[in-house]
């Protein structure tokens, strides 16, 4: 999501080489999507985030995600804007892989200041071993993994599960501190590795805490702001499978110290992004779930909430909330969300302030 398009990673499209669909939101109504297509089944578009504006032309670029392109190595490309037209993936910027066989590219995402420059960062899934890979990006050159500035062994993913991730300063020093949600389908960590990195880390080198019987912890990340307003971010963190979503100070990795717990419903949590809905200054929390399409909290809260607390509930025939994201899209000054619902590509909405 980025401000006037939106861009839909779609894996499973063209015979399974996957593509990126992104379509303008400007005027409202219905869009016809562009595609950036990928090759050779490697499944386009698992992972699709916006970045930095890096060429400078006023829009942010895409960093995706395509793991079993390239023999199973994976790749993220990491695509410049403008994307006026249909084309190839592999055209529209630079490749980030891996030398190794780990089916790179499952999650992706993007920090200014990680390693001293713009960070692209993705993890891969289980088989050769997971782990984290970032590159810093200061030309438009492909890099491999020979070249990465850091690396991040000995994840937990053994059962197919990967690291989610999210890049944000918890720890107000001034550079981003790389959040992994890190679980194997029977025991779920949240990890942070306090930036900068460089060189080769271990998952041990990181502050971990796992909450016991919460086997899917970290199956998403967002960051809130300040949400308690103690002069530095928080972190919200799902555990989807069991229905809570936990809110908690980026310098304090407990749940037991959770600022917010929100509980409730039918796999709360399965999608999970932040903005201000509502346009009081104050990040929001918009959680998706499988009985409604999303949740919108509003504002600051404390202690522990139960989904029909929400502020707004968005409910749709067609599905449930598995996919969240915002962005200005409509021009009118507003942040405004987007839930994926089953049957549809995206449905945008504005609950009123």
């Amino acid at each position: 999501m980025a401000d006037g398009f939106i861009a839909v990673g779609a894996p499973t499209q063209n015979d399974r080489d996957g593509a990126v669909l992104i379509a303008s939101t400007w005027p409202a109504g219905v869009h016809e999507m562009g595609e950036l297509a990928g090759e050779d089944d490697g499944k386009a578009g698992t992972a699709v985030v916006a970045v930095s504006d890096l060429n400078d032309d006023g829009a942010p670029e895409l960093l995706v995600g395509i793991p079993n392109v390239l023999e199973f190595h994976g790749a993220a490309y990491l695509a410049f804007s403008p994307f006026t037209s249909d084309g190839l993936l592999s055209e529209a910027g630079l490749l980030l892989t891996d030398v190794a066989p780990t089916r790179l590219g499952d999650h992706v995402g993007w920090s200014d200041d990680l390693s001293g420059a713009g960070t692209a960062i993705a993890t891969n899934q289980s088989g050769a071993g997971p782990k984290l890979l970032g590159w810093s990006i200061t030309d438009g050159s492909d890099q491999d993994s020979d070249g990465a500035a850091f690396e991040v062994t000995g994840l937990a993913g053994s059962t197919g599960e990967t690291a989610t991730l999210l890049a944000v300063d918890g720890d107000g020093d001034g550079t981003d501190d790389p959040f992994l949600g890190d679980h194997d389908g029977s025991n779920g960590c949240m990890r942070v590795l306090r930036g900068p990195l460089s060189g080769t880390l271990a998952a041990g080198d990181a502050e971990t805490t796992c909450p016991l019987g919460l086997t899917d912890f970290g199956s998403n990340l967002a960051s809130l702001g300040d949400r308690d307003r103690d002069g530095l971010p928080d972190v919200a963190v799902s555990a989807g499978a069991h229905s809570r979503v936990h809110v908690f100070s980026g310098a304090v990795v407990s749940a037991d110290d959770a600022i917010l717990v929100v509980e409730g419903g039918s796999n709360l949590g399965r999608s999970l992004t932040t903005a201000d809905i509502d346009s009081n200054g104050s990040a929001d929390l918009l959680v998706g779930s499988s009985d409604e399409v999303g949740s919108v909290f509003y504002g600051i809260s404390e202690g522990t909430l139960d989904v029909s607390d929400a502020d707004v509930q968005l409910v749709d025939s067609a599905g449930a909330g598995f996919s969240a994201a915002t962005a200005e899209l409509d021009g009118d000054g507003f942040d405004d969300a987007v839930f994926g619902v089953s049957g549809l590509i995206g449905r945008v909405v504005q609950p009123a302030p």
